[in-house]
């Protein structure tokens, strides 16, 4: 993997902190498959390391991250990938793909985004799932960018800001600011643009001072109490949502528009 397409990880065993990079920035961070795995092979070891009490996650470039590559995913200008062969294999493919994400939640430390720029689709379902989020006032972050499909966000989102606001976020495919985030409760911080950083790291060296196994046994504490409440159901109702929005007629022709004018072209006509 080249050092334009990458997932940096970078330790300060003295803060007891860890920092783990998107490097994608010629593609706004967007996600490839590769880059996923990396992602998640890098938050497992961190947080494994008994030296390191608290993750930020974040971007290089102008975004935190634009959600997955379109392309890889449902295909570039004048080539579709193909769906699976069936409702089931595709129902199982992205259960398992949720539950991937999913595990971000179950890391037994404390993890931050720290994002400025754009967060959108799996992006945001990722700064759904971490502890805390530091985000620059003037960013932009919300749903998928392609009305249709999906149906994982909403779930996702209702958890921490309730219904009424996650529906409109995903039946609107809304884009909210920094400032929204704070104020619906998305988000702890909204700060300039130029201190997300920094205001990140320092939050990540103050929540580092309290012992790790506290750090533990109070994340575990706030997990059980969300899935007392019913969060792991609704990742399963969202992984058959979408998987019934794949196989619709709108998504199969947003598909074939993909496919004929470019995601641009899709994303400008609206």
């Amino acid at each position: 993997m080249g050092v334009t397409e990458s997932v940096l990880a970078r330790v300060d065993t003295t803060g007891r902190i860890a920092e783990v990079i998107l490097n994608r920035s010629q593609k706004l961070n967007a996600l490839t498959e590769a880059m996923e795995q990396r992602l998640f092979a890098e938050l497992r070891r961190l947080a494994a390391d008994p030296d390191i009490s608290c993750i930020v996650v974040r971007g290089n470039g102008e975004a935190f991250c634009a959600g997955y590559d379109i392309e890889e995913h449902i295909g570039a200008k004048g080539q579709e990938v193909p769906l699976p062969r069936s409702a089931l294999e595709d129902w199982v493919s992205f259960r398992d793909l949720l539950a991937r994400w999913v595990s971000v939640r179950e890391l037994p430390i404390p993890t931050i985004a720290a994002i400025h720029g754009y967060c959108f689709g799996i992006a945001t379902v990722f700064a759904s799932l971490v502890d805390l989020v530091v985000i620059a006032e003037d960013a932009v972050w919300g749903a998928a960018q392609l009305r249709g499909g999906g149906g994982s966000t909403g779930p996702v989102l209702a958890s921490l800001i309730g219904q009424r606001k996650a529906r409109e976020i995903e039946f609107r495919a809304a884009r909210l600011s920094g400032v929204d985030a704070v104020n619906i409760g998305w988000a702890n911080y909204a700060v300039p643009c130029e201190e997300v950083e920094r205001y990140a790291r320092e939050l990540a060296l103050d929540i580092a001072r309290t012992p790790r196994e506290a750090l533990i046994a109070k994340k575990a504490a706030f997990n059980r109490m969300m899935d007392a409440q019913g969060f792991a159901a609704s990742i399963e109702d969202a992984a058959l949502v979408h998987t019934i929005l794949n196989y619709s007629d709108p998504v199969q022709a947003l598909r074939k528009r993909v496919a004929s004018d470019g995601f641009k072209g899709v994303t400008d006509a609206g």
